[in-house]
């Protein structure tokens, strides 16, 4: 199986900055095959270990343990490096800040980068956040966990880049923890931004691409902006 067909990991590169959010577990593969070969930069969105298990990307990133090598710096918001720590889950980064590897930077909120305002968006599950990314124009990335996020908070935005959900909550045993993609596109209608790339989406969905395209199709007949999947190896 290959693009647009294949779904690995959720991670977004941003150019402009050399930056990932978020590393998982695909990551490696997917910096090789779409040829990225510097990132400065690392965000985290929330400790879960498909957004988390590709940390040993910075290994890669830096190639070695010399000194002059630099370090990649890696961006934890409020809380996010303590859930790791909690979950028993940060041996990895831990030493890769002992061995100079990881510049650390914990409880942050936002920052500017080469001219781009970047933010951590607190969303409602506790130390879970998306980012706001402004220049020319405003972008809302929440790849995961929106459940009971209002997207009001962010309605200024131009684009939203965000999780798929699920359709069907009856067949979910746990549908409180679910992201409810008819609650959230219908917030979205309420905002008509220029555009919507939908992402993070599971297999267990049991859509092919050309099915949520279909989809998306659909669901564009009845706004004014753009509705669109996302897939591995997406411009943007």
């Amino acid at each position: 199986m290959s693009p647009p067909d294949m779904r690995t990991g959720p991670s977004l590169f941003i150019e402009d900055l050399n930056a990932l959010i978020d590393t998982s577990q695909d990551i490696s593969f997917q910096l090789n095959r779409e040829d990225i070969n510097q990132v400065d930069r690392i965000f985290y969105t929330h400790f879960h270990p498909d957004h988390t298990m590709g940390m040993m990307v910075i290994n890669q990133l830096k190639g070695s343990y010399e000194e002059d090598d630099g370090s990649v710096e890696v961006i934890f918001p409020e809380g996010v490096l303590g859930d790791l720590r909690d979950k028993n889950m940060s041996g990895m980064i831990d030493h890769y800040i002992d061995v100079g590897l990881a510049d650390v930077k914990t409880d942050w909120q936002k920052g500017s980068f080469n001219g781009i305002e970047v933010e951590a968006v607190p969303l409602a599950e506790p130390n879970t956040y998306g980012y706001s990314l402004v220049d020319d124009r405003k972008v809302f990335y929440a790849p995961c966990d929106i459940t009971g996020f209002d997207l009001k908070e962010v309605s200024d935005h131009d684009l939203f880049i965000l999780e798929f959900g699920g359709l069907e909550m009856t067949k979910f045993e746990n549908p409180e923890e679910i992201t409810d993609f008819y609650r959230v596109f219908k917030q979205l209608k309420e905002i008509s931004p220029e555009r919507v790339i939908f992402t993070h989406i599971e297999e267990n969905r049991g859509m092919n691409h050309k099915e949520l395209e279909d989809f998306a199709d659909e669901l564009g007949e009845e706004v004014d902006f753009r509705v669109d999947i996302g897939f591995d190896g997406m411009e943007i």
